[in-house]
């Protein structure tokens, strides 16, 4: 059995999202090749899409509040941009694959919220053989940083899906109760 390549997976899935640069040329199967892109391409491409990815999981404001130094503008800014992206990377997963592990202060802080729609709606399936590593995200390139970024796209397109369908399903009842007369 053949299987997508992951560049290939993550390119219909930034479509699928609705990523505004998908169409331009840098996006192909080869956006995260070393032999093809040089590191600082990689980095700043992987800068873009996770931001992007983590902005359609999360709300705008917890978002700017994740990653203050985005778009990164110096090295300085790039290196906090990928540690703050690695540990929520590495919460996420946790979150996901492992929910009864948090910590008491983590159970505390999440205590009222939702931990995703993933969690409650499907087995994160996604996440299970991922390793996330600050020194993946250093490097932008290879199988294992592809699959850590395919796994935060699933993620993030089973999150806007989850939502889009709950938000046509209280349409769809507002759309009945106007057709139907009281």
């Amino acid at each position: 059995m053949q299987h997508l390549p992951l560049p290939l997976l993550l390119l219909v899935h930034i479509h699928l999202l609705g990523y505004p640069h998908a169409d331009e040329p840098e996006y192909d199967e080869h956006v995260f090749n070393a032999k093809v892109r040089g590191l600082r391409d990689r980095a700043k491409t992987m800068e873009d899409l996770c931001y992007f990815l983590v902005g359609k999981i999360e709300r705008k404001q917890r978002l700017k509040s994740l990653f203050p130094t985005y778009p990164c503008s110096q090295p300085s800014d790039s290196v906090a941009f990928r540690t703050v992206l690695a540990k929520y990377l590495e919460g996420l997963r946790n979150q996901v694959v492992r929910p009864e592990t948090l910590s008491r202060s983590q159970t505390a802080s999440l205590k009222g919220k939702d931990v995703g729609p993933t969690a409650a709606a499907a087995d994160p399936w996604w996440w299970r053989d991922v390793v996330v590593r600050k020194s993946l995200l250093e490097e932008c390139t290879g199988n294992r940083f592809e699959r850590m970024i395919i796994a935060l796209s699933t993620h993030a397109l089973f999150a806007n899906t989850t939502e889009s369908l709950n938000i046509n399903a209280s349409d769809a009842s507002t759309a009945l109760s106007f057709t139907h007369p009281p």
